[in-house]
């Protein structure tokens, strides 16, 4: 039918057209996957319930299904997206993954959430997260850092 919406009900974002949702799905779907580079994020990691800054790392969503965080040249850990939880709360990202609890923050929160799939986050940052894919569709670009 010409001129009929489809509306999905989207909490906690409220109700979304269809057709938008389809443009937001399809633009992302490939954005973390691009050929022979993988987004990479610099942040820091500490154990919750650890205060301080935490150890500067690297964290690599490398194939667009692993999420790999070294120090340096140290692996710290490489976990496949479908085994670890992440749940992005006002102190950081929570990572659960093999049992243990790790906060990460990164230089690019919102692109962060965004690349690994978050749909729930603390206010502030859904905020920043719906900036970001309303008014900036080259976002992924500049959260790579090329080799």
């Amino acid at each position: 039918m010409v001129g009929r919406e489809t509306r999905v009900e989207s909490p906690p974002f409220g109700v979304l057209n269809a057709s938008v949702l389809s443009v937001i799905l399809d633009h992302f779907a490939g954005a973390a996957s691009l050929v022979g580079v993988m987004p990479q994020f610099k942040g820091s990691l500490r154990m919750a319930g650890e205060a301080g800054p935490g150890l500067r790392v690297v964290i690599d969503l490398t194939d667009d299904s692993h999420l790999q965080i070294a120090a340096s040249q140290d692996v710290i850990g490489d976990w496949s997206l479908d085994d670890v939880g992440i749940r992005a709360a006002d102190d950081g990202f929570h990572l659960l993954a093999e049992g243990e609890e790790v906060i990460i923050r990164t230089d690019n929160d919102p692109a962060f959430a965004v690349a690994v799939g978050l749909r729930n986050a603390p206010t502030v940052l859904r905020r920043q997260m719906s900036e970001l894919l309303r008014n900036d569709a080259t976002w992924h670009e500049r959260a790579i850092e090329k080799p």
